[in-house]
């Protein structure tokens, strides 16, 4: 007998023997509904459209026959149950052998066996792995027949106060479907009703947080009611006998073993970087502090703790590590640092004036270059401190709050390979609401080379151990230590606070000697009914609500301060008088709920203050916020981003926005670009949609200008300046209209859309023209290289040079120059221009005008090369990659590199080219950077076809051109199409000769256009090779005379004297016997020389070897 199980994975049994799984999703797939469905005809055509409705029908019949064929061969004698028709199919089977079909026959019998037995039947879910509507459909039902099946087992065994059976059918009920609160209400009614309240609470503390995390919402109130009503049975009485346990450090012997095998490699000089992970209250910061109090002789040790508040104040943490290095060590281990570094580090302590030179008059740097020096500031402030025999250890407590600077600075640290070594420690925990943060930031430390330590809670040895230690006890009791192991779970947190409450309601106390009695000793039984919480989170409300009401608004006024307050806002905040806040802090002090500080008072853990803020009344936490909010705009260095947050809490969403904006100043004059791009953000969050469209048009320009060069992400850049755009435009002003045009112009510049990038560029100038030079400037600059690319020559030369006469007027040394070299395009041939180039870079670097070098780096190394320098290209590509890395210019390096790709291809560095172009490739696409991708791709393509892939070099200089054709890049199309000829022309196969033959013939379309003649001369060399490899040799020679008269003409400005053209014409001369062979051959290995004796010994060689027409060359005779 055929029987079939459709409940989890698919299974078919015949005789009680197993039969071989169906060999393709659709076999199984159309099994199933057969069975599913059974003792019915099934259409073909109905099954061919359900399974394959994207088929033609003939395609989907011809499907349904091929899956039918595979069902029948593992049916293999029991396919007589299946039914076939031309028209029809049918599995017929007796209904109780499919097990969906039995269950349904179980449920409809309503007795409790039976229904047990459904339920025993149903384990999975229907036909596991198929998602078709179909199946969705029947696999609903099905659970909803299952659930029903529980909740009667459930409420069948509770009316019988059967608890153990109704348990198993609620916790059955409660994994099935986590989010349905009713299973957890009968889950605490059972445990209450067992006389196990606290399981009770606890499996109420476990919906709470499955609710929180999975759909943010507060329990039901039937829920919170019938928790009220087991927690107030369970006793929650106020006695005043109240001791503060102790710490104490137990276990973790395995992690700190760990955490010093990763810092023995540091003292070895290599940087390393350990995590802390786990849950909220494990330990994770003591097990740090206690390791680190192991190292004080060893390593100089800064601590910076990260902030919930202080998250958008950038460098928070290293300002607390600088703070306390000069405490320690004083300023002098500063006097070493770079004048600029000084300067950027003074603006945080204006107190360094006094100990350190500064630099005088210093130009500002655009944000790219300012915010990369300051992290280097940072970078080289800390490890100052760091003393010849004890290496710099750096730790960051709750890194998961740090600002995005400390992230950039951590990444820094551990990229700066060239640096002496330093070990960083820091702890971090997940924002359990938040897995796709989360998991971004794993992968953030995993690729930075981050290992990573996870703690978990104590065994049941460590946490009688920390019993023993907290109560000075020779032996502790070990009922009561299982207990309180069982009930905690072995978080440390939650001992602490759990033996803390004990005390609290008089189950503890301690003798004269601080040793603890625990009245339970000799009863062993007793431990059972000790009344512990069932939660964390029960345990600061019972201790909080035994507290004073003084003593409670202090407490509270502190958990809106923050982790960290002193007396004085404490004071003024609560409104408390001094000898009560006194009072107060002395009693919170000894129970060991907050803790005193160097710099005044700190909450004793972030559970405490969640705690405390959930549980307040919401018009007394307004008034607090809005207090603490008037108190800190008092002081005399405001902290911007909590006075934000403040007033955002209490609702005061007016001063919120103003304070925001004024913090997104203030980091931008520190050159804190991503912290002041988070402060307006925020403040546009808050804005409403009819909000003054002034306003936020101006918050909207200080964020782009903020993001601009420290973001990679254009489309996020163009969604700013759409809405800037319809701000402007609907409010008509002039300058802010065409600074918005200005910016949207250079945006797309960036993605490589250069046609609309004219439009908004010629948008920008009609509203700026004769009225405001400075925006007119740049924007007729960004108008001459584009019009450049896109061969418009006359309007590209006019606007090159009314930006040089605007640059001259403004005295704008950096316009001038690039003006000047936009201009030389169309004035200097390639030599000249490659000269010119040098001089820039050599003043750029001599003066300091950065932004030179990084809007001309990759020009000039291509001019390099056009010139037949290689070896200058390289050597200044080597140059500006230093220079990238060094100021942390990611994009820079990124187009450096793709620039020396170029070079390295044109001397055979094939394989280093690879490496470096699939590098450019990936950042272009992560950045949406189209010119680049198009860029690379082209690179890519010769970089295949030097290594022998000329299949592969095709693919990608397709996917180049059409890329190119998208951007309107002509002069990009015309060179990709170039090098395609070339790779066609070494396959010498008739067809790839007529695709090399019309893509010539195309290039030589434009050949009376003047702007960059090089591709026509090229394309000229290339047609004249088609024609050779045909024989044509007349024709092959005319093209290549043209050629070599094309690129020795004066008029030629793009491309040096280049051996490859002078090659091609000395081949053709020979096979026709012309005694001008030898002269061509002659200039052809001269200007081969030329270009070699450029570059290294090792580099030369490769370079005549490799490179297949150098061989050629060097091989004639």
């Amino acid at each position: 007998m055929l029987s079939v199980h459709l409940f989890g994975a698919l299974r078919v049994l015949n005789e009680g023997r197993p039969l071989d799984s169906f060999p393709t999703q659709r076999s199984r797939e159309l099994f199933a509904y057969l069975a599913a469905n059974p003792n019915m005809a099934h259409s073909r055509l109905a099954l061919a459209s359900l399974l394959w409705p994207d088929k033609t029908e003939a395609r989907a019949r011809a499907s349904l026959n091929t899956e039918l064929w595979r069902i029948r061969q593992v049916l293999g004698d029991a396919d007589s149950h299946l039914e076939l028709t031309r028209d029809t199919i049918a599995l017929n089977i007796p209904a109780g052998g499919v097990d969906i079909h039995r269950f349904h026959e179980l449920i409809q019998t309503n007795s409790p066996d039976s229904i047990k037995q459904a339920v025993a039947l149903a384990a999975g879910d229907f036909f596991e792995g198929c998602y078709a509507d179909w199946c969705l459909i029947e696999r609903e039902r099905l659970a909803d027949k299952y659930r029903s099946a529980l909740y009667a087992l459930l409420r069948y065994h509770e009316a019988r106060s059967e608890l153990t059976e109704a348990m198993a059918a609620a916790k059955h009920l409660a994994g099935f479907d986590p989010l349905h609160e009713e299973s957890h209400r009968a889950i605490m009614r059972l445990y209450s009703a067992m006389g196990d309240r606290s399981a009770a609470l606890t499996q109420y503390e476990r919906c709470c947080e499955l609710l929180r995390r999975e759909l943010n919402v507060p329990p039901m109130p039937e829920t919170e009611a019938l928790y009220r009503k087991i927690f107030e049975q369970a006793g929650g009485e106020t006695v005043r006998a109240m001791v503060r346990p102790e710490k104490a450090f137990v276990g973790r012997g395995d992690i700190l073993e760990e955490v010093s095998g990763f810092w023995e490699r540091a003292r070895a000089g290599k940087t390393s970087a350990v995590l802390l992970m786990g849950e909220s209250g494990i330990g994770k910061t003591r097990a740090a502090g206690h390791w680190l109090s192991l190292r004080q002789s060893q390593a100089v040790i800064l601590r910076g703790r990260c902030s919930e508040l202080n998250r958008q104040s950038a460098f928070y943490p290293a300002l607390e590590m600088l703070q306390q290095g000069m405490d320690e060590f004083g300023p002098s281990p500063l006097d070493a640092l770079p004048l600029a570094f000084a300067a950027d580090l003074q603006k945080f302590f204006p107190g360094l004036q006094k100990h350190l030179r500064l630099a005088q008059n210093e130009s500002p740097l655009p944000p790219a270059l300012a915010r990369a020096r300051l992290a280097r500031a940072f970078d080289a402030g800390l490890r100052a401190f760091a003393e010849p025999d004890r290496p710099l250890i750096l730790f960051f407590d709750d890194l998961q709050w740090a600002d995005t600077e400390t992230f950039d600075l951590i990444a820094g640290f551990m990229q700066d390979a060239d640096a002496p070594a330093i070990f960083i420690l820091a702890t971090y925990r997940h924002d359990p609401l938040d897995r796709i943060e989360s998991n971004r930031r794993d992968d953030w430390f995993r690729n930075l080379g981050f290992d990573s330590l996870r703690l978990g809670p104590l065994s049941k040895d460590d946490t009688a151990r920390m019993i023993r230690e907290l109560g000075k006890l020779n032996d502790a009791p070990s009922r009561f230590a299982e207990r309180i192991y069982a009930e905690t779970e072995g978080s440390p947190l939650f001992i602490v606070e759990t033996l803390r409450g004990l005390f609290d309601a008089g189950h503890l106390s301690v003798n004269a000697d601080g040793v603890w009695a625990i009245p339970l000793d000799r009863q062993q039984e007793g431990a059972v009914r000790l009344p512990l919480p069932a939660s964390l989170r029960e345990v600061i409300r019972a201790r909080v609500a035994r507290l004073a009401e003084d003593h409670k608004r202090a407490l509270e006024t502190g958990a809106i301060l923050g982790s960290r307050f002193d007396a004085d806002a404490l004071r003024v905040m609560s409104g408390l008088k001094a000898e009560v806040l006194d009072d107060a802090l002395r009693e919170l002090l000894r129970l060991g709920l907050v803790e005193e500080t160097a710099s005044g008072y700190e909450i004793s853990h972030v559970r405490i203050r969640d705690y405390l803020l959930d549980g307040m009344n919401e018009n007394d936490r307004s008034d607090l916020h809005r207090r603490a909010a008037n108190f800190l705009n008092e002081s005399p260095n405001p902290p911007l981003e909590q006075i934000a947050y403040h007033f955002q809490q209490c609702g005061q969403t007016d001063l919120a926005l103003a304070a925001l904006e004024q913090a997104g100043e203030a980091a931008m004059k520190i050159s804190a670009y991503k912290s002041a791009a988070e402060h307006f953000e925020s403040a546009l969050q808050l804005m409403k949609e009819d909000e003054d469209g002034s306003a936020r048009l101006g918050i909207l320009l200080k964020l782009y200008r903020c993001l601009w060069g420290t973001s990679h992400d254009l489309n996020r850049l163009e969604i700013i300046l759409e809405e800037a755009r319809a701000i402007a435009e609907a409010t008509g002003d002039e300058k802010k209209l065409a600074e918005v045009y200005y910016h949207s112009g250079v945006n797309r510049i960036s993605r490589g859309e250069w046609a609309q990038a004219q439009d908004w560029l010629e948008k920008s100038l009609r509203h700026a023209a004769k009225r405001l030079p400075e925006i007119e400037m740049k924007a007729r600059l960004e108008m001459t290289n584009i019009l450049q690319f896109m061969r418009i020559e006359p309007e590209a030369r006019e606007h090159g040079w009314q930006a040089l006469a605007l640059a001259r007027s403004l005295g704008d040394i950096r316009a001038e120059e690039r003006a000047r070299w936009d201009l030389a395009e169309f004035d200097m041939n390639a030599v000249n221009q490659s000269q010119l180039g040098l001089e820039i870079a050599e003043r750029a670097f001599e003066t300091g005008t950065f932004e030179l070098i990084v809007d001309l780096g990759s020009s000039i190394v291509g001019a390099l090369l056009r010139a037949g320098n290689p070896g200058a290209a390289l050597a200044q590509a080597e140059r500006f990659l230093a220079f990238g890395r060094e100021q942390g210019i990611g994009v820079f390096v990124k187009t450096i590199q793709r620039a020396q790709a170029r070079v390295l291809l044109e001397i055979g560095q094939y394989e280093t080219a690879l490496i470096l172009l699939k590098e450019a490739l990936t950042a272009s696409r992560l950045t949406n950077y189209r010119y680049g991708e198009m860029r690379a791709l082209a690179c890519l393509g010769m970089c295949y076809a030097g290594l022998g892939d000329e299949e592969e070099a095709l693919g990608q200089l397709t996917r180049a051109e059409e890329l190119a054709e998208g951007i309107n890049s002509k002069m990009d199309v015309n060179l990709i199409r170039v090098d395609t000829i070339a790779v066609l022309i070494g396959l010498a196969k008739p067809q790839a000769l007529s695709r090399a033959e019309s893509l010539a013939l195309q290039v030589l379309s434009d050949r009376d256009d003047g702007l960059f003649q090089g591709s026509v001369i090229f394309a000229m060399d290339r047609l004249a090779r088609v024609h050779f490899a045909r024989g044509n040799f007349d024709e092959s020679l005319r093209y290549a005379g043209e050629a070599v008269r094309a690129m020795e003409r004066p008029a030629n400005r793009d491309i040096a004297l280049d051996p490859r053209v002078y090659f091609t014409h000395y081949l053709i001369l020979e096979r026709m016997g012309d005694e001008k062979a030898a002269r061509a051959l002659r200039w052809a290995r001269d200007t081969l020389c030329f270009r070699a004796r450029t570059l290294l010994p090792r580099l030369r060689r490769d370079y005549l070897r490799r490179v297949s027409p150098n061989r050629e060359i060097c091989r004639s005779r």
